[in-house]
């Protein structure tokens, strides 16, 4: 009889425990981890994030084309985000082509840092009939120009290296506007030793990369065809379908400032892609396109 009351008393207790005051944090709320959208726009972001799951599941919020990875994976293949909603979000990826200037090997180093950082590196090109890297800000402006005929980059970066004062060196890179040739920026990174050489030209890509995220993203028509507008901008660029971009008309290149592309002329939707880098689309706003226009996102 004494061991049934001790049970009897010890179920009172543990009911009473479990039915008295608590402290509560409130319930806890379920995340799951997607691609970040700001991994192609700002270099120095995480390549993911965690979202509450209700935002995923209520709808895309705004932000990247890539977010809908999550929503896919939580709510369904068989319901997808708008691709209005995810088309709307998604900035390109900025275009940048590195030049080595002298005899050094600094310009593939840098273009493997910038494309870590989430850039569109363009392989080191030269204009046609030219031998050598011209010195002076001058040519090498033009040298830009004429290296972006088809208006294929939005900035252009020559590295190389000289001699410094205290016997050391320097790591020398000078960023133009893809667009208009204007120098943006001299960026001078002092080298100690030759131990440090990494070091240095790491403090030289995060310079640039700094300069970078203010330069606007564009790209030229390549042709135009009835309804169809073709640019020279595709998948590696981070174009995607639906995608509505700017048509730009009368740009040019402000000296001491950078390139301003002009009067706002129409609207392109992007409606599908010719090979690696190239989209085709549709105007939907404005007078039409031609292939002296330039074609940009909003910024």
């Amino acid at each position: 009889m004494g061991t049934l009351r001790y049970v009897a008393l010890l179920a009172l207790l543990t009911v009473t425990a479990c039915a008295g005051p608590r402290t509560a944090t409130g319930p806890s709320e379920e995340y799951v981890e997607v691609d970040n959208p700001a991994y192609t726009m700002s270099p120095n972001a995480s390549p993911t994030m965690w979202v509450p799951r209700r935002y995923v599941e209520s709808g895309i919020p705004r932000g990247s084309q890539l977010v809908k990875k999550g929503y896919e994976e939580v709510v369904g293949k068989g319901a997808p985000a708008p691709a209005s909603q995810v088309a709307a979000a998604v900035s390109p990826r900025l275009r940048i082509a590195v030049v080595q200037a002298g005899g050094n090997e600094l310009a593939a180093g840098l273009g493997e840092k910038l494309r870590g950082a989430g850039f569109a590196l363009v392989g080191e090109p030269r204009p046609e009939g030219a031998l050598s890297v011209p010195a002076s800000v001058e040519e090498r402006g033009a040298y830009v120009q004429s290296l972006n005929r088809n208006r294929e980059f939005n900035a252009v970066v020559f590295i190389g290296s000289l001699k410094g004062e205290g016997g050391g060196s320097l790591l020398v890179a000078e960023m133009y506007d893809g667009m208009g040739g204007i120098l943006l920026r001299r960026i001078e990174v002092p080298v100690s030793s030759q131990g440090e050489s990494a070091a240095s030209l790491d403090a030289v890509a995060d310079k640039v990369r700094g300069v970078a995220r203010h330069i606007p993203w564009l790209c030229g028509i390549a042709a135009v065809e009835g309804e169809k507008v073709y640019i020279n901008a595709g998948r590696e660029s981070g174009v995607v379908i639906g995608q509505r971009l700017r048509i730009y008309r009368g740009g040019k290149g402000i000296k001491g400032l950078g390139f301003d592309p002009g009067s706002k002329v129409g609207t392109l939707e992007v409606t599908g892609f010719v090979g690696p880098n190239g989209a085709y689309g549709i105007v939907r706003e404005g007078e039409g396109a031609r292939t002296s226009d330039l074609v940009g996102s909003d910024y």
